[in-house]
């Protein structure tokens, strides 16, 4: 069946494993999309995994596995620094931690 997964090439796996990889580490590193480049990464490593058990070495599976890999690395890094500093403005604004009003401006005293 034409456009089958099982029909690709090694070669053409690698490519879409490296293509993720980038889209995912261009996400991961500008912020817009930290949650869709670990999504990226896993199928990135998927398709590299893929390509490799088709026999193919090259070059392309080869970064699109390290692209994948950082991506997934870095879309996690980013996600939870993202939920801890969330946390970290709820905790301060809610329960009025201290910190965080040494951190931000006194204007921000006001929700006291």
């Amino acid at each position: 069946m034409k456009g089958d997964i099982r029909c690709m090439s090694g070669k053409d796996k690698a490519t879409v494993s490296m293509v993720l990889g980038v889209l995912g580490l261009i996400l991961a590193v500008t912020g817009l999309g930290f949650v869709i480049s670990v999504i990226l990464g896993i199928i990135g490593l998927c398709y590299a995994s893929m390509a490799k058990k088709d026999g193919y070495t090259g070059n392309e599976r080869t970064m699109g596995f390290i692209f994948s890999l950082l991506a997934l690395i870095l879309g996690v890094i980013v996600t939870l620094v993202f939920i801890g500093v969330v946390a970290f403005f709820i905790d301060g604004v809610v329960n009025g931690n201290p910190y965080f009003y040494k951190i931000f401006p006194p204007y921000l005293n006001r929700w006291k």
